[in-house]
C-alpha cells in the first residue's frame, strides 16, 4: 500500500470516527499494520512496550478500550500490565465490549458469551481464558457493557498516545490497525470513550471472582472426580451431602462447569466430564 493510500484509510478513519476536523498532518504515526495478522501482532506489541514504559513510569493516564469482545485481554503482556497498573497506582483499564441485554440477566449468561466469542477463532487455549477472567477478577478491568457494536474501535492512553483500528467486523481476523500520538486525537477519544462508558451498563467484576471460586471449589474437584470415568451421570448422582456442609450448591458449580466447557450433559440431560475438565480435574489434583 502507497503512502497516499495509506494517508487516505486514516482520514477515512478518523471521519467514520466523527473526528474528520482532525488533520493527519498533525498526527504522529508510530506503527501501522495492513490487514495482516503477523503486522496485527508487531502493532500490538508495540503499543503494549509504550504501555508497559508509561506504566512503570506512573504516567499511564486515562486507559480506555473501546472494543467489540475484549480479546485484548486474552494476550497474556497486556493482562500482566493492566494487573501492574492496578496494584501501582490501584487505576482500572476501563473496557466497554458488546454484550446483548438478553447475555446480562446473570454471571454464567455473561461470561459464557465472552467464552463463545472468544473460542470462535481459536487462537487461545481454557487456562488463557481462566486468566483472563482471574484479571478482571482482580478489578484490573473495569468492564462495561454496551449493545451497540462500534464502528471504529479504539485505544487510549498516556494522554496523548492512541491505538485506532478501522471499521471491521467482530469476527474479523485482521484489520488495519494504528498507533498514533495526538494530544487532539487522544482528547476527542477519551471524551468519547468517557460519554460511551457512562451510557454503558457496568458489569459486576464481582461475577468473575464468585465464577472463578465455583470452578475452583471443593464442589467443582468433587463433581469432575465423579465424571472422570467417562461415563454419563444423572444429575442427582452428582450430590453429595459432604457438598452442603461446605456451603457449596451442587447447580451453582454444575452451571459453571458447563459454562466453561468442564462439564456438558447429553441428550438425556445426564452430565459427562469434557476434554477441557479432564485437563482441568488433571490439574486441580496434582
Amino acid at each position: 500500500m502507497s503512502t497516499k493510500e495509506l494517508r487516505r484509510s486514516l482520514s477515512k478513519t478518523l471521519e467514520q470516527a466523527g473526528l474528520g476536523n482532525i488533520k493527519i498532518d498533525r498526527i504522529k504515526w508510530l506503527a501501522f499494520a495492513d490487514a495482516n495478522i503477523e503486522q496485527n501482532a508487531r502493532v500490538h506489541r508495540a503499543t503494549n512496550d509504550l504501555l508497559l514504559k508509561l506504566v512503570t513510569e506512573g504516567t499511564p493516564g486515562r486507559c480506555i478500550h473501546v472494543t467489540g469482545e475484549m480479546r485484548a485481554l486474552l494476550d497474556p503482556f497486556h493482562r500482566d500490565i493492566c494487573s501492574k497498573m492496578f496494584k501501582q497506582s490501584g487505576n482500572a483499564f476501563a473496557v466497554l465490549y458488546n454484550l446483548p441485554r438478553d447475555q446480562r440477566t446473570n454471571r454464567n449468561k455473561a461470561i459464557g458469551w465472552s467464552l463463545k466469542k472468544w473460542s470462535q477463532k481459536g487462537r487461545r487455549a481454557w487456562p488463557e481464558y481462566l486468566r483472563t477472567l482471574d484479571v478482571i477478577a482482580e478489578r484490573a478491568v473495569d468492564v462495561h457493557a454496551s449493545t451497540e457494536e462500534k464502528e471504529i474501535q479504539y485505544s487510549v492512553f498516556g494522554n496523548r498516545y492512541t491505538q485506532l483500528q478501522e471499521k471491521h467486523a467482530d469476527a474479523a481476523k485482521a484489520k488495519r490497525v494504528w498507533l498514533l500520538e495526538s494530544d487532539i486525537l487522544n482528547e476527542a477519544l477519551t471524551d468519547r470513550g468517557e460519554r460511551l462508558l457512562n451510557q454503558s451498563l457496568d458489569i459486576d467484576e464481582g461475577w468473575y471472582s464468585g465464577f472463578l471460586k465455583s470452578l475452583g471449589g471443593l464442589g467443582a474437584r468433587a463433581i469432575l472426580s465423579k465424571l472422570a470415568d467417562g461415563k454419563a451421570i444423572e444429575i442427582h448422582q452428582l450430590d453429595d451431602d459432604r457438598l452442603a456442609e461446605f456451603g457449596v450448591s451442587l447447580a451453582d458449580t454444575t452451571d459453571a462447569l458447563n459454562t466453561m466447557g468442564f462439564a456438558a450433559t447429553d441428550e438425556q440431560g445426564r452430565w459427562m466430564i469434557t476434554k477441557s475438565g479432564t485437563e482441568y480435574l488433571n490439574l486441580l489434583t496434582r
